[in-house]
């Protein structure tokens, strides 16, 4: 019993290692390529790395305000990649449980033949 609950928790801790290196590798690199984007287009570092944060989180509070057609381009771009960063987050947390609870009844049906 005691060798199966070790296993449930040493699959636990590796199944979510890989999910969150994908989560944070995506959302670092869109913010720092979207930043760089909106900065070489005129923007100033600091609006364009806010413009890339509220865009990214469909959020828009809209003080920071894009009139060139490069940077409504990259704001288009910035805000699908940004929804789709956090679909693949709610994917990889959906998958994580499903998994967790996959190998907890696998376990727990082997234990009850025994």
């Amino acid at each position: 019993c005691l060798r199966v609950n070790k296993m449930i928790i040493d699959t636990k801790e590796k199944a979510w290692k890989r999910p969150l290196r994908i989560f944070a590798s995506a959302s670092s690199s869109l913010l720092v390529f979207g930043s760089l984007g909106l900065y070489v287009t005129g923007l100033s570092f600091c609006d364009a790395l806010w413009c890339c944060v509220t865009t990214a989180t469909c959020i828009g509070y809209g003080d920071v305000a894009l009139c060139t057609i490069p940077q409504r381009f990259l704001s288009g771009v910035i805000a699908i990649t940004g929804v789709a960063v956090l679909g693949c987050l709610a994917a990889a947390v959906a998958e994580y449980e499903s998994k967790i609870l996959s190998y907890e009844s696998l376990f727990s049906i082997k234990q009850t033949k025994k």
